[in-house]
């Protein structure tokens, strides 16, 4: 009994440290059991009140509470980003919902990426406080936006490394000193010496490193662009994009689209093995010296990069400055692998790819796309 009080009396201590922890790792959010709300908000943590299909964004929910009768009521709101979440609310107290993207525990909101779902109609969030939820339900509707939408393409894949070489085998040993016998001092017996012990083999020189494999040829990738026009803006760029990669893309005129179709970068040269351990000496007086270490191997060549791929654009030559001026496509060869370590050599860079400009009739292309008008 004594024991099992002591251990009571340490963990009531310890209870206060638990708490003063998770202050002090920002864990500490406020605890609405019993707490009265006189009002709440919601929003999302952005300044301009827009959600961009390809950027995830947190939402934020803001109340006034009184933590206890008679006491004024206090502002309180979700944590920001990563920061401190002590003093806030949890988002664990509320459901979130939205036919357009999904919600993780921190309140982020990860819209779906096809940008055809929202081109005629905002994003609608359901946000419900779940202790009362028939008294503080919202939605909320945010008009789409395409700031964030920069770049598309893909690139080759990396060349496989190339295999490290196997230590060299090791010296042999030293012979041990031959002995030799002769008669002791006053000629009563006879004393033996030992001889200089036979200096210890020296290592071989470790194997050869592997090439590294070549980088993959870039994707072939043809994109349509046109001027078109939205129920919520006057004028974006479209961008159909077909091949190797597909993928539906607006963005403002004034922005500019990477389109990228590079070679792979060539594989890793593999590293010289390691030069095998000398042999020891052999006994002796005085013993033997030690082999000396083998050489590293030769390190392994690294893999060329793979060809540049191909880019085709076909423009509405009606606009074409601006859309060829909101377009910067490259299709560059990988770049050579590194030569393993001993002395491996780098592999040579991938040759260009193309990248071609046409004029083109390109409505047919944007024609099963509903919510988007080609402008003439």
């Amino acid at each position: 009994m004594p024991r099992a009080r002591a251990a009571l009396a340490l963990l009531a201590a310890a209870l206060p440290l638990v708490g003063a922890c998770r202050a002090l790792f920002g864990r500490d959010t406020i605890d609405l059991d019993g707490v009265e709300v006189k009002s709440m908000g919601v929003d999302i943590r952005r300044r301009q009140k827009t959600i961009c299909p390809r950027q995830r964004v947190q939402m934020a929910v803001f109340a006034d509470i009184v933590k206890a009768a008679g006491k004024p009521p206090i502002q309180v709101e979700t944590w920001e980003g990563n920061g401190s979440r002590n003093g806030k609310l949890d988002f664990a107290d509320f459901a979130f919902r939205s036919p357009d993207g999904s919600f993780d525990g921190e309140g982020w909101f990860r819209p779906r990426s096809d940008l055809r779902a929202t081109l005629s109609r905002e994003i609608v969030i359901t946000t419900a406080y779940r202790r009362q939820p028939t008294k503080f339900t919202f939605e909320t509707r945010f008009k789409p936006d395409y700031d964030c939408i920069s770049e598309t393409g893909a690139d080759g894949a990396t060349g496989t490394s190339g295999t490290d070489g196997a230590q060299g085998s090791a010296g042999t040993p030293g012979t041990a000193g031959v002995t030799t016998y002769g008669s002791s001092t006053g000629g009563s017996g006879s004393q033996s010496h030992q001889g200089p012990g036979g200096k210890g083999g020296d290592g071989g020189r470790g194997q050869p490193g592997g090439p590294g494999g070549p980088g993959s040829a870039g994707p072939r990738i043809t994109i349509h662009l046109a001027m078109v026009k939205t129920p919520f803006y006057e004028r974006l760029i479209a961008a159909r994009i077909s091949g190797d990669v597909t993928d539906f893309l607006l963005f403002p005129p004034e922005r500019k689209l990477a389109v990228h179709a590079n070679g792979g970068p060539g594989g890793r040269g593999g590293n010289g093995g390691e030069g095998g351990p000398g042999g020891a000496g052999g006994s002796g007086s005085p013993p033997g010296t030690q082999g000396a270490k083998g050489a590293q191997g030769q390190g392994g060549a690294g893999g060329p990069g793979g060809h540049g791929g191909r880019v085709e654009v076909f423009f509405d030559r009606r606009f074409e400055a601006e859309l060829l001026a909101g377009v910067a496509a490259q299709a560059n060869g990988g770049a050579g692998g590194p030569g393993g370590s001993g002395g491996g050599a780098s592999g040579a860079p991938g040759e260009a790819g193309q990248v071609e400009r046409k004029p083109a009739d390109v409505r047919g292309s944007f024609a099963d796309i509903s919510g988007i008008t080609v402008l003439e």
